[in-house]
């Protein structure tokens, strides 16, 4: 009895530790603020939205969940072009913004309290004064900005380029990543390694040290940020990465659909399944929905499955435009986009074809290629 209590103690911590939390933030506007001149976007760890909707108000109030150790909250003044950011946690919070009238309405005023953590302050955030001069100070970080600068548009023509890029990368990436390992208690370093890993050069991805490294550096965080469902999702990520989607072997994912029903690869009986990643405010995605109907009208299920999961936010509209196209098969409401992470989606439409078995065969960006998957399914591919 005592282990079936203890077991159910821990089951319940780690249920805590996982769960997300509630912001409290009130936002009171001066009278010399002008809505359209400032942009606020929150960021819960999984997803960022505008709130740009509530600045016709002088005061409103928000109470968002948010899944990470803190939310984050940026504030863009597009008059000077700062960008004011700031750590969020569950205690109520408070934002006064006013233009300051001295020079001409060119700069912002924020300030804060409760709840809030100016996270580029050097006093409320140090770790961010000393990330600014590692970069100052870096030779490669020098180097790189200098590539980008010079030679944007030769960087993927030019090999002599590129392989300069990739060096200083490499170089850049294992300092930066021995600055964070020494202060991997600090969240903020939590935060760089999640922007940062996000954006690696295609060459580093092939790179076996160089994954083990990001693995290692990601394990070795405290589990207050990794056992978060921001950082489980990004160890989903960061596992995409270092596991190509070419090989794997989808057998066990499923789906579940807008009507509740859960598919999975094994009660798909069909010879192929395509998957459909759009939204309704992709132009490009809208405009090949005729070919999609296509698809689905020569093809019997036996022989094609398809799935449209889509990244929309107002499932009112999502509805409707189904409706409106008569697009009768399977559609996902993946407005957290957690199978859009799965597979890895950084672009609208993108198309990926698997087999039976569950083995990706097809995958495109852009506009499909109906031909191509015609041949596939036909067998002349």
């Amino acid at each position: 009895m005592r282990k079936i209590i203890l077991v159910l103690i821990l089951l319940s911590a780690y249920c805590i530790s996982i769960a997300q939390s509630k912001m409290d933030v009130t936002f009171i506007l001066g009278e010399n603020v002008n809505p359209p001149d400032i942009d606020i976007s929150l960021n819960d760890g999984i997803n960022s939205q505008f709130l740009n909707d509530s600045l016709g108000k002088s005061t409103f109030h928000m109470t968002n969940l948010y899944y990470g150790y803190y939310g984050h909250i940026s504030i863009w003044y597009k008059k000077s072009g700062r960008v004011y950011e700031y750590f969020i946690n569950d205690k109520p919070g408070k934002f006064i913004l006013n233009v300051d009238s001295v020079d001409q309405g060119k700069s912002l005023n924020v300030i804060h309290s409760g709840g809030i953590i100016n996270s580029v302050d050097s006093i409320e955030n140090p770790i961010r004064y000393e990330y600014d001069n590692f970069l100052k100070n870096d030779s490669n970080h020098i180097a790189i900005v200098e590539i980008y600068k010079n030679y944007i548009n030769e960087i993927n023509k030019n090999d002599s380029i590129r392989n300069k890029l990739t060096t200083h990368t490499k170089l850049f990436n294992k300092k930066l990543l021995s600055f964070i390992e020494e202060r991997n208690e600090d969240y903020y370093s939590f935060y760089l390694f999640k922007n940062y890993s996000k954006m690696q050069l295609e060459e580093l991805l092939n790179d076996e040290d160089y994954m083990s490294s990001l693995r290692h550096q990601l394990n070795a965080f405290p589990k207050k940020y990794t056992d978060t469902k921001e950082g489980k999702i990004l160890q989903q990520e960061l596992q995409n990465k270092i596991t190509p989607l070419e090989k794997w072997n989808l057998i066990n994912f499923n789906f579940i659909d807008v009507k509740g029903i859960k598919y999975t690869i094994e009660n798909l009986k069909s010879d192929y399944i395509l998957l459909d990643f759009w939204a309704t405010w992709c132009a490009p995605c809208i405009t090949q929905i005729p070919d999609i109907k296509n698809l689905n009208k020569q093809y019997s299920l036996e022989k094609l499955q398809i799935i449209s999961i889509s990244a929309d936010l107002d499932s009112a509209n999502f509805s409707k435009v189904i409706e409106e196209n008569e697009m009768n098969w399977v559609h996902i409401f993946d407005k957290n986009k957690d199978v859009a992470r799965k597979f890895s989606i950084k672009a609208y439409p993108t198309l990926i074809l698997i087999d039976k078995t569950g083995r990706l065969i097809f995958r495109s960006e852009g506009i499909m290629d109906k031909k191509r998957i015609i041949d596939i399914i036909e067998g002349r591919e």
